[in-house]
Formats: C-alpha cells, structure tokens, sequence
C-alpha cells in the first residue's frame, strides 16, 4: 500500500501536466494585452483592435502553444513577438499584414500558420527555410505573385498548403515548384493556371488535390492523372474543361471526384 501511494506522489510530482488553460478575449476592442494567466496555453483574442504585435509581447507565456490573433487591423509582426513561446498554432488571418513575418523564433515548434486573407504579395526561400516544423500552411485569399522554386527545398515537414489568388511564373507549376516537401493535401484555388500541374515529386505523397477556379483547358490525358497513383480526393470545380478527364488509371483509390 505504501508503495502504490509512493508510486502516485512520484508520477504527480515528476510527469509534466498537460492540463489546457484557455483564454478567450473575443470582441473586446483591445489594443494592448489585458490581464491573463501567465500559465495560458491557448490564447483567442480575435476581432479586436491590435494593430501591431510588438517586441516580446507574448514572451511572458511560456506554455502558449496556439494563440489566434486574425481578424484584427494588424501591419507589422515583430520578428520576437513570440520569443520563449513554445506555439504550435498560429492564426493571423484577416490582417492587414502585408509580409511574411519572421517567425524564426518558434519556428521549430510552430507547425500551423494560417495567413489566409491577408495582403502579403511576396514570398521568398528566406521567409520559409526557417519553418522546419511546420505542417499546415493556410494562404487561402492572399495575393502572392509568381510562385516558382520558394518551395522547393524548404519546409521538410508541409503536409497540407493551400494557395488561393495568387499566381505562378507563367501560370506554370512545374516539378521543381513543390520538391522534397511530402505534401499530402495541395489546393491551388484561382492561381491561374493554365495548364494540368504534372507535379512528379508529389507522386507519392499526395492524397488530396484540389485544382479549382484556374483556367485549365482540355484535355486531361489519364498519363497525367497517372502521376498521382495514391489520390483519394480530386477536385476540378470551375476549369475551362468540356470533356471529361481519363480517370482510368487513377481509380484505384480514388474515392472522391467533383
């Protein structure tokens, strides 16, 4: 008996908790931080007031591992904002950021990053190359322009991305564009493309691809399709197609079509 209750303080005084503490701070017209527990580890202060994040502002929160800030009338993102904060999630969507932010500070914790809706129209190796932690990249509705290698070769760990109302280098992807990253889920929405992406580098990762709103005209030959043996959803919404592709040698595991 006294072993088992020595057991029981043992493992309470020694496995970490992982007890969350939430903080929400919706709708309040903050400009600046309020009062929050310095042991907060998801931290919601969207539609607010913040125009800027500055200097270690967040850097008292050493357990904040998602923290959303979009929807407010944030410019600037100070490259040590988040310094000492272990973030896996980030939301700074709906912002009126118009570069990518240096988020070299979390960057081996961070692995979410939603951008989408803001007005950041350049991208480059060197924004990327620090984020090797991060999975998901959401740059739904922003508007980067002539997309061609800033891809390849960074981002190790980018399962899922999402690129909407930009555009590529001569509204081409070619095989070099998505390189060494195992992206699994790809949606280029209204891109412009104007031809089928035969992307091999993705042959065996991609499950899920959604080529909508892009001007891409016929034909989608099944040797193209063939490139993506493992695809389980596909989506061609809004194309200049009038005939129907050759699905023939991607049936497989396709389980999704529209």
């Amino acid at each position: 008996m006294h072993l088992q209750i020595f057991i029981v303080l043992l493992l309470v005084l020694v496995v970490p908790s992982t007890t969350e503490v939430f903080e929400n701070f919706y709708y309040k017209g903050l400009t600046s931080l309020p009062a929050i527990n310095p042991n907060v580890t998801k931290l919601w202060m969207l539609y607010n007031r913040f125009g800027s994040l500055t200097d270690n502002m967040f850097s008292n929160f050493s357990s904040l591992n998602e923290l959303g800030m979009g929807s407010n009338p944030i410019t600037t993102v100070s490259s040590s904002a988040f310094e000492g904060c272990p973030i896996t999630w980030l939301k700074l969507s709906n912002t009126l950021v118009e570069s990518f932010p240096n988020l070299t500070s979390i960057a081996s914790t961070l692995k979410t990053l939603e951008l989408k809706s803001t007005k950041i129209s350049n991208l480059t190796k060197e924004n990327l190359n620090p984020l090797t932690a991060l999975e998901t990249l959401d740059l739904q509705n922003t508007p980067i322009h002539g997309i061609s290698d800033q891809f390849c070769n960074t981002l190790p760990s980018l399962i899922s991305l999402t690129l909407e109302g930009g555009s590529f280098k001569e509204n081409k992807v070619t095989n070099s564009t998505f390189c060494s990253s195992p992206i699994a889920t790809l949606t280029i929405r209204d891109m412009g493309l104007t031809e089928f992406p035969v992307i091999r580098a993705l042959s065996d990762t991609l499950t899920n691809f959604k080529i909508e709103g892009n001007p891409i005209p016929d034909p989608i030959t099944a040797d193209m399709l063939a490139t993506y043996p493992n695809l389980v959803a596909f989506s061609l919404l809004y194309t200049d197609l009038s005939t129907f592709p050759d699905i023939s040698k991607m049936c497989g595991k396709l389980m999704y079509f529209n």
